[in-house]
């Protein structure tokens, strides 16, 4: 009897291995990596609208340096807030008559 789907030896994509699709794309991308990186530059010193110059001076300073690492900050347990659980509000009571 033979059996129909699920995982048989020695099928698949090696563990670490890239498809050539993916290898051919990116060997395609790095022939114009020099045209890329002009045409941010172009953009970022003469681009025509602010939001613009800003984009392609960031995605230079990406390529330079690396994106910029998320701060933390540590606190000591003794020293974090409580956290806030609402206020409590009591109803109001109705006036009662002075008795004169």
């Amino acid at each position: 009897m033979t059996t129909h789907g699920g995982k048989r030896a020695n099928s698949g994509r090696k563990p670490g291995a890239t498809s050539l699709a993916k290898r051919d794309l990116a060997a395609m991308a790095k022939e114009h990596v020099e045209l890329a990186l002009a045409v941010l530059v172009e953009i970022a010193t003469a681009g025509q609208s602010e939001p613009a110059r800003v984009t392609a001076a960031n995605s230079l300073l990406d390529r330079a340096y690396g994106k910029p690492i998320q701060a933390t900050v540590d606190v000591p347990i003794d020293k974090v807030p409580e956290l806030f659980d609402g206020w409590e509000i009591e109803r109001a009571q109705p006036d009662t008559p002075d008795a004169d």
